[in-house]
């Protein structure tokens, strides 16, 4: 399924770009997956069936975070590098 990986890892840069959060653009890219899935694969409902209960562990397992989003807690990722004083 190359076409759906390269979706999900376009949703999942372009998150990761725009909210800096490497949680909130897992969990797009996982709920993005099944949807992803079908609309490349004609339609197959095994690989999406398969995909989906892949989506839902891997949402199953972030709580924490979407808890720490909600508190604002959760860490974002740092572009810019540091500069250190001579």
């Amino acid at each position: 399924m190359p076409w759906a990986l390269l979706i999900i890892l376009g949703v999942w840069i372009l998150l990761i770009l725009l909210t800096r959060y490497v949680s909130v653009a897992s969990i797009a890219a996982s709920f993005v997956l099944p949807f992803a899935t079908w609309f490349t694969t004609s339609h197959d409902i095994g690989l999406t069936a398969v995909t989906g209960a892949m989506a839902f562990l891997a949402s199953a397992n972030t709580a924490a975070n979407i808890q720490r989003l909600l508190d604002g807690t959760e860490h974002r990722i740092r572009f810019k590098r540091r500069r250190f004083a001579p």
